[in-house]
């Protein structure tokens, strides 16, 4: 999975503990209920018809387009509307508040022309496995 490189180093020491994906139109998200649980949570998230995200699946970070530097595995996943996101989730995200996050997925997404104030994001909660 590539991030950004600032991310992928505090990705892998733990600091950052969730990273953004953009949820595209098409994309399918799978959740289960637990028993005695009243919420559903999201365990997978398909696209282009095959499974792309899942709890417990281990993934390598890149930092760019470079060789992988450690894995993570996916320990959560939630849906979000971009707008919605929190100064708390945007810390997880491992940046400095909301507004540091907005500026750095109009840059990520291409600038104000390109941002759907409507999108979505698949956030995974992460956990460090492995340096490369």
């Amino acid at each position: 999975m590539i991030v950004r490189p600032d991310i992928a180093a505090r990705c892998l020491s733990g600091e950052v503990r969730a990273i953004p994906r953009p949820f595209r139109p098409g994309d399918t998200v799978v959740a289960l209920k637990e028993p005695g649980d009243s919420d559903l949570r999201l365990v997978e998230v398909w696209r282009n018809e095959r499974r792309w995200l899942r709890v417990g699946k281990t993934m390598a970070i890149q930092p760019g387009r470079t060789r992988a530097v450690g894995h993570v595995v996916i320990e959560g996943l939630d849906e979000i509307p971009i707008l919605e996101v929190t100064d708390q989730d945007a810390k997880a995200m491992g940046y400095r508040d909301r507004p540091a996050f907005l500026a750095a997925w109009l840059d990520i997404c291409g600038g104000v022309e390109a941002f759907d104030p409507l999108g979505r994001l698949v956030v995974l909660h992460v956990r460090p496995v492995g340096l490369n």
